[in-house]
């Protein structure tokens, strides 16, 4: 069976030996997606008021859980143009580049979402990130996982979470065990009310320009509902193979 991976895949690329002329290697200015920093480079509101936000965008599918049931309705399926970068060592190296340069301009703090596309392709991942929350103090997280509670990936995320609470935010996509630690971020089609326990996210909402301008997901109390956001047209391509 094919391995599944973005329907752009002339998008996805390697790691630069150097970085371009913003200085970082992988990590983005929020500003440069509409979601994330329409509303300004720098969070307004929450527990992380104040930071500026970077984004790290991966190649969906390929680095995602397989049994995720928005696979055919993924995000990604609206972003032709967005750079992916390619996960493994040279990705963890750039990464830790890109922090300690952030760690210095930003001494104050800063946050990376994660991932804008894509998702935690191993445990050694996931543990990667936990050395850089431990070595860099300015270093905030905050993002989505669709692995399972009981998947060693989805426990490792969840574990994440539990040792740098003031510092890290995940929440389970389509969550369903209700004992799970992290809070969900499920999905409803356009029109649909939110699902029980959740509020639908602002911004979708056009109650907020941005997450810089809304800050609603970097905290851990708050289950979100997303609306169907996929342009359903392509549903009928294939994926790359």
């Amino acid at each position: 069976m094919p391995t599944l991976r973005t329907r752009y895949v002339q998008s996805v690329v390697p790691v630069p030996d150097s970085p371009p002329q913003s200085g970082l290697l992988v990590f983005k200015e929020a500003t440069t997606n509409t979601k994330l920093g329409s509303g300004g480079k720098r969070i307004t509101k929450g527990r992380f008021r104040g930071m500026p936000l970077y984004g790290l965008t991966l190649e969906e599918r390929a680095t995602c859980w397989s049994g995720c049931p928005n696979l055919e309705l993924c995000y990604g399926d609206n972003m032709p143009f967005a750079k992916r970068y390619t996960p493994g060592k040279k990705l963890e190296a750039a990464i830790r580049k890109d922090v300690q340069l952030l760690s210095k301009k930003h001494a104050k703090g800063f946050v990376v979402r994660l991932h804008v596309l894509g998702d935690f392709y191993s445990t050694a991942y996931v543990a990667h990130w936990s050395r850089m929350l431990l070595t860099y103090p300015a270093l905030h997280l905050f993002g989505y996982t669709h692995w399972p509670a009981d998947h060693p990936i989805g426990k490792a995320v969840a574990t994440l979470v539990q040792h740098f609470p003031d510092r890290v935010a995940f929440r389970r996509s389509d969550r369903t065990d209700q004992s799970d630690p992290l809070p969900g971020a499920m999905t409803i089609a356009k029109g649909e009310p939110a699902a029980p326990g959740t509020v639908i996210c602002p911004e979708q909402m056009g109650r907020t320009a941005s997450c810089t301008t809304c800050g609603l997901c970097m905290n851990l109390e708050t289950s979100v509902s997303f609306i169907d956001h996929s342009r359903r047209g392509l549903r009928t391509l294939p994926l790359a193979a």
